[in-house]
């Protein structure tokens, strides 16, 4: 089996020695298992460029990192009226910056891909937990939780039914049942390879249903749905925890 490990980053500085150790993690208790890694960074003000660069990423079969500074690009530390202008600029960018995360030579033979962001903290026995769900019951996308404190952190990223604007799964953590979605990120997430490499699924930031920007890792979801792709669940007891 070989699987992609996507990732974007930028201005985390502080969090990328914890995101390098987890996944290298996840790769040495894995060997049965081919992994590369994609990693796009941009317009990174602090440390974070040098830091990536230092990595020895040679226990992955294949790397592929881009670091790019681009004219124009504002930074959001979040806080934002998720449907107000900001929102739509930022959704824009994310949903570009995922997609250059796939567009490399690496996911044409991989089964899965994995978008794993830096800033969380878990342990790295989620992803075999994670992995075999996803295999043994033949679904299409899963995930984790993530939190800060005790509350679910990524509300607007997950939905229950396509009309929802949000989900908030805070009294779910913990739970031993699978819940299934309309849509899911939580920024530890595995996706079958087959509908970004057949049908062309992306991440993109304008939605169909509600006919204006949305959440760039819904629409991904939305993608799959279209192309007959809709088991999407997450999994409430395999918890990422979310560090600003």
């Amino acid at each position: 089996m070989k699987i992609l490990i996507c990732t974007i980053i930028r201005n985390q500085e502080h969090n990328l020695h914890f995101w390098y150790e987890q996944i290298k993690n996840i790769v040495l208790k894995n060997k049965t298992i081919e992994f590369y890694l994609s990693v796009y960074e941009n317009n990174s003000t602090d440390n974070t460029k040098s830091i990536l660069n230092s990595f020895d990423f040679n226990f992955f079969n294949g790397v592929n990192v881009i670091s790019e500074n681009i004219e124009n690009i504002p930074f959001f530390k979040g806080g934002y009226e998720p449907y107000g202008e900001e929102s739509k600029i930022r959704v824009k960018l994310l949903s570009e910056c995922r997609n250059k995360c796939l567009s490399n030579d690496f996911i044409k033979d991989c089964e899965y891909v994995l978008f794993v962001e830096p800033d969380i903290r878990y342990d790295v026995e989620i992803f075999k937990d994670i992995l075999n769900f996803i295999i043994n019951n033949n679904y299409d996308v899963v995930s984790s939780i993530s939190k800060t404190s005790n509350e679910h952190y990524d509300k607007w990223g997950t939905r229950l039914n396509q009309e929802d604007t949000w989900c908030d799964l805070s009294n779910r953590l913990n739970s031993e049942e699978k819940i299934d979605v309309y849509a899911t990120f939580n920024c530890f997430v595995i996706y079958k390879s087959e509908p970004i490499l057949k049908y062309n699924c992306k991440f993109k930031h304008m939605s169909d249903v509600l006919q204006t920007h949305d959440c760039d890792t819904v629409l991904i979801c939305e993608e799959f749905r279209k192309n007959g792709f809709n088991k999407i669940c997450l999994l409430p007891n395999k918890i990422v925890t979310h560090y600003f």
